[in-house]
């Protein structure tokens, strides 16, 4: 906290005083509408000159005559004397309460080369013009800022910290002090003064405010009067990227030089079963390598079921919903747990993409036939030889009196033919043994150990060979 010092002169006025009458500064239309609007952050410029800026000088030795309507300010010291010069500035064209965005005080050197320092006074009581006393300012010995005065332009002075305070009345507006950085020196500075009849050479104060603060939008603007533009808008959210699909348009606006922008928030993935469109092809789960699966809680096959996607749930759906009618094909129909208990002595396997019954419990020809048809098969039928070799070595010893196969004779015409379908042997594969077909009986068998083809009559059991349809 900086200290205060009180110093009086014997013959002192207020500043406040001085500079009541006819205080003025120059601004924009817009500026003198700031107080008169509300719901909105107003932004100001405002450049205080003339008759808002009271400046006077003194000399610190012998006669300590002051002046307050002079052309020139003087800073330093000649002839032994050093000199100082004190300025005051009517912020009431500032909104009370504004944020200050800037601040720069402009003086222009009339005679310079010299370093001065620019000191926050503490007090505003200066005596009048021609007086011979003492002036009464007291000061920070600190320096706001310190320049060496450039002559014949304008000497630019950052002030946003200390009019800031002044407009937000953290600190008496009690002027500053110009003064020369060692006065011990010889070197004036002369610096033009609002009574100079050159006008535009006069000090100003030139003043950027935010004022009336609002939330913060993206709109090139600081609404909020915190001094950064566009600093956390609160108008930002999701939003849906342009030409994208699926998880690809998911967004989120930024801010981009006062303009909203939507930026892609989630990059394309694999397709999974999400309820997403995750590949961003327009197509929520059409999920590729979907495959087989097992029910649970089910057996046989009810058990058996196919991967599907539902509502972004991967399920396994069960290829036969219900138990079907037990049959001998190495399955477990009805789901109880026990494969093909229908038909005992059975195996079951496949070949070229259909299934075979191996029986060895014997059974005349019409009798192993109507199993066949009861598990939706037929006494197989021989195509080729890579297939007779294949069943003849699915054979063991129980097959030693040969085993049914489909064929049948067409009532004692030497012609055979495939049972059911009829087609005749004779326009296809066929392995006859030697010296057959003849005429030993209507029905035909495979001969264990040769595979060899026989005729042999009706009524003898033997095992048997069902094949899918």
């Amino acid at each position: 906290m900086r200290k205060r010092n009180t110093m009086l002169g014997l013959v002192a006025m207020s500043l406040f005083a001085a500079i009541a009458a006819g205080c003025a500064a120059e601004s924009t239309a817009s500026d003198q509408d700031v107080l008169g609007q509300a719901q909105q952050a107003e932004h100001g410029n405002v450049t205080l000159r003339d008759a808002a800026v009271y400046d006077v000088h003194w000399n610190m030795g012998g006669a300590h005559t002051i002046s307050d309507a002079a052309d020139f300010m003087f800073v330093g010291k000649t002839s032994g004397t050093p000199r100082r010069s004190y300025m005051r500035f009517d912020l009431s064209p500032v909104p009370a309460g504004a944020v200050i965005d800037s601040a720069t005080l402009r003086l222009h050197g009339s005679l310079g080369g010299y370093s001065i320092g620019v000191h926050e006074a503490y007090s505003q009581d200066v005596v009048v013009a021609h007086d011979t006393d003492q002036p009464g300012v007291t000061y920070d010995p600190a320096p706001l800022a310190t320049l060496t005065v450039a002559q014949g332009v304008y000497n630019d002075i950052d002030m946003k910290g200390l009019v800031q305070e002044w407009v937000a009345g953290t600190a008496a507006n009690d002027g500053i002090l110009l003064m020369a950085t060692d006065e011990s020196a010889t070197g004036q500075n002369r610096i033009v003064a609002t009574d100079n009849a050159d006008g535009s050479r006069r000090p100003e104060l030139v003043i950027a405010y935010c004022y009336n603060p609002v939330p913060e939008v993206c709109n090139g603007i600081d609404d909020d009067c915190d001094g950064v533009i566009d600093d956390d808008p609160t108008d930002l959210g999701a939003c849906t990227v342009g030409g994208q699909q699926g998880i690809c348009s998911q967004g989120q606006e930024v801010c981009d030089a006062g303009s909203v922008l939507c930026v892609q928030t989630v990059a394309q993935a694999t397709e999974t079963c999400n309820g997403l469109d995750d590949d961003c092809d327009g197509s929520v789960d059409n999920v590729a390598g979907l495959g087989a699966c097992t029910v649970a809680g089910q057996q046989g096959i009810c058990a058996q079921g196919q991967e599907v996607c539902n509502g972004g749930v991967l399920l396994c759906n069960p290829t036969y919903p219900t138990p079907t009618q037990e049959v001998c094909n190495g399955l477990d129909d009805d789901c109880d747990g026990t494969v093909d208990e229908v038909c005992p002595g059975c195996t079951v396997d496949t070949y070229g993409g259909h299934s075979y019954l191996f029986c060895q419990n014997g059974l005349y020809p019409d009798e192993a036939a109507q199993v066949c048809a009861n598990n939706g098969m037929v006494l197989t039928r021989v195509n080729s030889a890579a297939e007779n070799a294949w069943i003849l070595g699915h054979t063991t010893e129980w097959y030693c009196s040969g085993i049914w196969i489909g064929f049948r004779e067409f009532y004692n015409t030497e012609e055979f033919y495939w049972y059911p379908d009829g087609e005749n042997l004779q326009n296809g594969y066929t392995n006859w043994a030697p010296n057959h077909p003849a005429n030993w009986g209507p029905s035909g068998i495979m001969q264990y150990g040769t595979g060899l083809w026989y005729e042999v009559p009706w009524n003898d059991q033997r095992p048997y060979v069902c094949e899918s349809n």
